[in-house]
């Protein structure tokens, strides 16, 4: 495989990982805890804030642990500690959960005139703030399936509409949609991203290119290169994951990488304890993804010190979209008992294996 160093930029917060409450109301008074959409059926519930950003925060089994990355400390505060939604001084506070942003990166701040160094300067970060912070509307509900709109963003010209809901067979249906606001076309990608501890074991199995390729590309950034390495990668029978076995032995420094996997099959996974958590895209139209991104990314930061992360991320078609008209990107998520070993190949073989009975890929 031909792998580029280029550059990838996150952005990374100190955790503690508490348990999340079980059950809340539905109101917009009080703490964030107060606001949260619960979906629950007899195998899995998910969580819901609407503010900040419409933004899944748990998912998990019944009695079992959430497997996103979600600081529970921020339930606690209120609507009020919610950074205000300005283009002018946008801040780049996390809350982690599942992330929905537009793709390509590079054009996040070239669409909008309010903050005029951002768009000359094809300022990278932070993510518009109108989805990230803004308060998100709650245009359906049921016991089983929510339906949240997004502000109207001036900064990229859209608002998102984020369906969640929940099969009886455990399966959560995630549907994503970019409506164009403007009076005039303009082109983006729907960019979602999956933010887990950075412990979990992670797989994306590839399906060769016609010529029998597996094109994969990494990107690796670094301010700190004293500080800061490159973690390796590993492939087993078509899967890919990062090797942390250096990072697990070096303490003394972090390790970080981003791959961009064009070869994709439409599946993510990670095995976390005794969960294994996998996500897929309900449709494999992504051929015409922007040439910044891929249909499939992983991210993986170990640091020295403090909290590592892992970011599962999909990227659908880059599209013009006509005024009033929208793109839309659909994943299914699905949580399954994992009982077996913790080497690749225990693990690799495991996944083969659910792929056979069917239960793969929802």
């Amino acid at each position: 495989m031909n792998i580029q160093i280029l550059i990838h930029m996150t952005i990374l917060a100190l955790l503690m990982l508490l348990p999340l409450p079980s059950s809340a109301e539905d109101n917009e008074t009080g703490k964030l805890r107060d606001n949260i959409i619960i979906l629950k059926n007899s195998q899995v519930e998910a969580a819901i804030l609407p503010c900040p950003g419409g933004r899944l925060i748990s998912f998990k089994r019944n009695g079992g642990e959430n497997i996103l990355l979600f600081p529970p400390a921020l339930l606690d505060e209120t609507e009020s500690s919610i950074p205000v939604v300005s283009a002018e001084n946008p801040s780049g506070k996390e809350y982690f959960g599942f992330e929905v942003w537009l793709s390509p990166q590079s054009e996040w701040w070239i669409h909008q005139d309010l903050n005029m160094a951002k768009k000359e300067s094809h300022s990278p970060w932070p993510p518009d703030p109108y989805h990230a912070y803004g308060k998100y509307k709650i245009t359906d509900k049921s016991d089983q399936s929510v339906t949240l709109e997004s502000p109207e963003s001036p900064v990229t010209g859209i608002k998102f509409v984020k369906k969640y809901t929940l099969a009886p067979d455990g399966v959560l249906n995630i549907k994503i949609r970019a409506v164009n606001i403007r009076d005039k076309s303009i082109s983006w990608g729907i960019w979602t991203n999956t933010r887990l501890s950075g412990e979990t074991d992670f797989y994306a199995p590839m399906k060769a290119f016609p010529d029998g390729s597996f094109p994969i590309t990494c990107k690796f950034f670094t301010i700190r290169p004293q500080e800061e390495c490159l973690l390796q990668f590993k492939t087993f029978e078509n899967f890919f994951t990062f090797d942390k076995s250096e990072a697990q032995k070096n303490r003394t420094h972090s390790y970080l990488n981003k791959a961009f996997i064009s070869c994709s099959d439409g599946t993510l996974a990670a095995f976390y304890k005794n969960i294994l958590f996998i996500k897929t895209l309900h449709s494999d139209d992504c051929a015409k993804t922007h040439h910044e991104h891929a249909k499939a990314e992983v991210f993986l930061s170990i640091p020295a010190k403090g909290q590592s992360l892992l970011e599962l991320e999909f990227n659908g078609p880059y599209k013009a979209i006509a005024p009033g008209q929208f793109v839309e990107l659909e994943e299914n998520w699905r949580l399954i008992e994992y009982h077996g070993g913790n080497s690749m190949k225990e693990q690799v073989e495991f996944l083969k294996k659910i792929r056979d009975l069917n239960s793969y890929n929802p």
